[in-house]
């Protein structure tokens, strides 16, 4: 056990003698990143304890090849984003990615978000310590809710009877019309995502624009990714050339073709 030492940095490949450790205790030092190295060798570690350290930046690899790991405790740390390989131990190229970790603890951290395909990678995972955390709940993190009506019984809610309420849970922060509520009973339908607006103390006096005169919500298929791209390269017969990228977008609207015969030949 290394805890309460005042450890700041981790070396590269400190632990790589040590293949047989199952526990590794760091928890309250002042360790501020975990590098792609850091647990480089302890093939057969079960339970990583980081809690209460400064940690603020995760290498997605600093896990890979842990495949025994099942516990990772992260409470009370600097973390405000994670990538969603972050928790993976086993990957082949881009095509398979998974982890076996069970027991994930990230509360009392500074998550507004997490991406979903961190989540996907965590097959194995029975249980999920969120509370803590300043949840953004807009259209970004819908999927965490509907993940939580399919597994109820992950999301865990920290018993505290210090506390005013019996338990902590995740709870949402933003926007304000769900600030206190907590996620898993927030409406599907209310995790949406505002178009921006200009404050009209900002605004130009004898500038007119185009805008809406209220916030207008929507949904997160507003923002999809376009379908492809066409090129044209040209050349005339003067040997100059130009290039053409046309974005091809989702049709908003579509019209009925119809198509009619003339003379043998199809109009």
């Amino acid at each position: 056990m290394l805890h309460s030492n005042g450890i700041h940095t981790i070396p590269a490949k400190t632990f790589s003698d040590l293949q047989a450790l199952q526990v590794l205790k760091m928890s309250y030092n002042k360790i501020r990143k975990l590098q792609k190295d850091t647990f480089y060798g302890l093939r057969s570690l079960t339970r990583l304890h980081m809690d209460h350290n400064n940690i603020e930046f995760i290498n997605p690899e600093v896990f890979y090849g842990l495949t025994f790991l099942r516990l990772v405790h992260l409470e009370g740390n600097q973390l405000t984003k994670l990538h969603p390989d972050t928790f993976v131990s086993l990957k082949y190229l881009q095509i398979f990615k998974t982890s076996f970790i069970k027991y994930l603890y990230l509360s009392d951290n500074f998550l507004s978000s997490l991406p979903q395909e961190m989540i996907s990678n965590m097959p194995d995972l029975e249980s999920l310590y969120l509370h803590g955390n300043p949840w953004t709940c807009d259209c970004h993190l819908k999927w965490l809710s509907d993940w939580i009506q399919e597994k109820p019984d992950i999301i865990k809610c920290k018993k505290d009877r210090s506390h005013s309420s019996p338990q902590q849970c995740p709870l949402c922060v933003n926007p304000r019309i769900s600030k206190g509520t907590p996620l898993a009973m927030v409406p599907a339908a209310a995790f949406l995502c505002a178009k921006p607006t200009i404050d009209s103390s900002l605004k130009l006096k004898n500038l007119t624009l185009l805008e809406d005169s209220s916030p207008v919500s929507i949904s997160l298929q507003d923002f999809m990714a376009p379908f492809g791209s066409l090129t044209l390269n040209m050349t005339d017969q003067f040997g100059n050339e130009a290039n053409m990228v046309c974005s091809i977008q989702k049709p908003s609207k579509t019209s009925s073709i119809a198509f009619t015969e003339e003379n043998d030949s199809i109009m």
